[in-house]
């Protein structure tokens, strides 16, 4: 894309790399306008499974949680839980009590 802007527009090259590459500027101008709709037969992808809540902990926030309890300083702080909280914010006070002692 760097290439096209730097031929369309004249502008010299960047780098090495650019000056190397090839301008795709041909295939985004046409002689003539297209007259089929390239969307026509196109489906709107739709999801039917749960929204998950903004109260919800999400998947990172439980890596993140797996990282940090997994650290030797958070373990000899004995802040670890068995339990994790399973609201959002409570979590979120969680892992910054736990990145406390890293």
């Amino acid at each position: 894309m760097l290439k096209t802007i730097e031929a369309r527009w004249n502008l010299p090259n960047l780098s090495a790399r650019d000056a190397a590459a090839s301008d795709i500027g041909g295939v985004l101008t046409l002689s003539t306008p297209r007259t089929d709709d390239p969307l026509a037969n196109v489906q709107v992808p739709h999801f039917d499974g749960p929204i998950p809540s903004a109260a919800d902990v999400t998947h990172i926030q439980q890596l993140h949680a797996d990282a940090l309890e997994a650290h030797p300083a958070v373990i000899a702080s004995g802040e670890v839980r068995k339990n994790r909280p399973t609201n959002s914010v409570e979590f979120e006070n969680y892992l910054r009590s736990l990145s406390a002692h890293t």
